[in-house]
């Protein structure tokens, strides 16, 4: 009697299953929800020292003086920080006559071309020979700082120190809605205004912060900023700074202010790039609507 044949078949059972497997469908990939790593922007020990240089003439020390309850009480004093901005960044809430509008230069008609393909553009239709006209240079008599507004309820005076020398300021705007106060003072050199980080890119999350700016103390910081809420504060991993300490990117744009630490002082309270955007630009978020109502009088 002879046995049947059976290794084919027991290689056609080991070979089934495989091919079955092979024909599951695959997981789908999780989308990365971080839009901007934290690694990708990590500086280098040079670039956090070129940082903390670039940041000497635009973080400077505020001392507010509140109002005394009473004659026979040692006066008191609260300190914070405040970062110099631009007249643009504070235009859309301070009254037009603060600033002056200066028309940009128009370059000379006949400067010959730099390039050998800038010959003849423009005289052709091509969008290569468009050149884009540059804004208008606006111009204040003061210069502009952003804190935070809580700290400095009912002071009676400000002070701001530049340089090791200390100038009065005063509060020119307050929006305690969204906790952001702007503070003037008379222009003073060697300052360099930043620029506001856009609050429609992507929230940066390694951030910079420097503390106790003009002093033997000064030291340039590294966190991490997490602002899940356009319209809420988010947390900054730190707590050695509150009181309006500016909190910036690797390169130096206005990301946010610190306000104080959370209520498990693990970390602190800031006012993030989407907080400072609703209190500079409130005409944008603004959804009022005036209704004109028009009476009948054909009856």
């Amino acid at each position: 009697m002879t046995r049947p044949f059976l290794p084919p078949l027991i290689l056609a059972f080991a070979i089934f299953p495989l091919t079955a497997l092979s024909e599951l469908p695959q997981p789908q990939q999780k989308p990365d929800e971080a839009l901007v790593q934290a690694d990708q922007a990590m500086l280098t020990d040079t670039g956090r020292r070129a940082l903390q240089q670039k940041l000497k003439n635009s973080v400077f020390t505020v001392t507010a003086t509140p109002q005394s309850a009473h004659e026979l009480l040692s006066e008191r004093h609260f300190d914070g920080a405040a970062a110099a901005v631009t007249p643009e960044t504070v235009r859309d809430v301070l009254p037009a006559d603060s600033f002056v509008e200066t028309a940009a230069p128009t370059p000379p008609a006949n400067k010959p071309p730099t390039s050998f393909f800038d010959r003849g553009l423009s005289e052709v239709s091509s969008p290569f020979s468009q050149r884009n006209a540059q804004a208008p240079t606006l111009t204040s008599d003061h210069q502009y700082y952003l804190t935070t507004a809580d700290w400095l309820t009912g002071s009676s005076a400000v002070q701001i120190r530049i340089h090791g020398k200390t100038i009065p300021a005063r509060i020119t705007h307050r929006d305690d809605a969204n906790n952001i106060a702007i503070l003037e003072s008379q222009p003073q050199p060697d300052i360099s205004p930043v620029n506001v980080y856009p609050a429609d890119r992507p929230q940066p999350q390694l951030v910079y912060v420097l503390l106790n700016p003009d002093s033997i103390y000064e030291s340039l910081t590294q966190h991490t900023l997490h602002a899940p809420q356009p319209h809420l504060y988010g947390t900054v991993s730190h707590l050695t700074a509150r009181n309006g300490y500016p909190i910036f990117t690797s390169t130096g744009e206005l990301a946010g202010l610190t306000i104080g630490p959370d209520t498990a002082h693990t970390k602190a309270f800031a006012a993030h790039t989407g907080v400072l955007d609703r209190a500079l630009h409130p005409k944008k978020y603004d959804r009022t609507t005036i209704e004109t109502i028009t009476p009948k009088t054909d009856y």
